[in-house]
């Protein structure tokens, strides 16, 4: 009877800055990798007359080295649970840069690929969609800026008499756009 799985990240791409990707060197245990292609890779793909499936689930073991563009999938992994009573849920990986297109990185930036952290769309979200209405939105809101693609609306008032408010799209939002709140003038002086 194996325990809940240990999940890593919930799904995400990663911030490379070169077209490469990262290998990953599994040194113990297992880690499952939860893979889909993202809208740019469909598109890579269906140019070249290649079919991708809607989603993929890759098992590396001990001594199996993984290569992924992990900018051009969205990503999620997990580690099985301990079986009762025992110990083997260790999982050990790692992981770094490849550089397929000849680029090196420049001498000192170690920072060549990192996580996002934030809310962004998993898929295209049309302008007018509304986002989430709540009492106090979870997103974070942001100063002005002009690449913003969501506003905050009031849409009314719940039973306990609190602002009900909205997030809005008032622009198309690609895949794996971050949202981006434009604050009103209205809340600022709030």
């Amino acid at each position: 009877n194996n325990a809940h799985k240990m999940k890593g990240r919930n799904e995400h791409t990663d911030d490379i800055d070169h077209n490469g990707g990262t290998f990953h060197y599994q040194v113990a245990g297992v880690k499952t990798w939860n893979l889909r292609p993202t809208e740019e890779l469909r598109e890579m793909c269906d140019e070249l007359d290649i079919a991708l499936k809607e989603s993929y689930v890759h098992t590396v073991e001990e001594g199996d080295i993984f290569v992924i563009n992990t900018r051009l999938w969205w990503h999620q992994t997990e580690i099985p649970g301990a079986k009762k009573g025992g110990n083997d849920n260790l999982s050990i990986s790692y992981a770094r840069d490849i550089h397929l297109d000849g680029t090196q990185p420049t001498e000192g930036d170690e920072q060549h690929m990192s996580s996002k952290d934030g809310a962004w769309a998993i898929a295209f979200i049309a302008k007018g969609t509304v986002l989430l209405t709540e009492v106090d939105p979870p997103i974070s809101r942001t100063t002005e800026r002009a690449d913003a693609n969501c506003e905050l609306f009031v849409v009314g008032d719940n039973e306990e008499g609190e602002k009900q408010l909205a997030i809005v799209a008032f622009k198309d939002i690609q895949e794996g756009e971050f949202f981006t709140i434009l604050e009103s003038k209205n809340e600022e002086q709030d």
